[in-house]
């Protein structure tokens, strides 16, 4: 039998931009697709209902594959903080949904976001402490590595 673990994967991002644009930027789905998951060209879906309890489905297209992704808001308190669950139900093997915390907060020269995703991996109970830390590691580095890009677009996207 598989275990899961929970990692956070913590990041502060400065975007040129007030907080109501950047919380925005996260919610609008002619924003938001243009940078979440992937640009508005492989980005098929996006529908949101972002209230406490409302959905959000993101359908993405990636080499004739659609990836799609889904999840309840938990918190929206706008233009302070974004709760939200998030789900690739063709990628996960457990029930677990990930966490993602965003919290804005004015800065000298636009917002400062505080993002948080706790993030749920599958392991071997049986395997070397050793190695579900490694893994574990990884995993946060691969979404680290994940997230990143999409961030740069999303700079991007606030200054056009």
């Amino acid at each position: 039998m598989k275990k899961c673990s929970a990692i956070e994967l913590k990041m502060t991002l400065q975007f040129k931009a007030t907080p109501e644009q950047v919380f925005d930027a996260w919610i609008t789905p002619e924003i938001a697709k243009k940078w979440y998951m992937s640009t508005v060209e492989s980005n098929q879906v996006f529908e949101t209902d972002p209230v406490v309890g409302g959905t959000y489905t993101i359908v993405r297209k990636h080499e004739g594959i659609e990836i799609k992704a889904i999840g309840k808001y938990l918190e929206v308190d706008r233009p302070k903080k974004l709760v939200y669950t998030f789900q690739i139900p063709q990628m996960q093997t457990t029930d677990d949904e990930d966490t993602l915390t965003v919290e804005f907060a004015p800065a000298e020269k636009g917002c400062e976001v505080n993002f948080t995703h706790l993030i749920h991996v599958e392991h071997d109970p049986e395997q070397d402490p050793k190695e579900t830390e490694e893994l574990l590691k990884q995993h946060r580095e691969g979404m680290k590595g994940g997230w990143e890009p999409m961030f740069a677009l999303l700079e991007k996207v606030l200054s056009e």
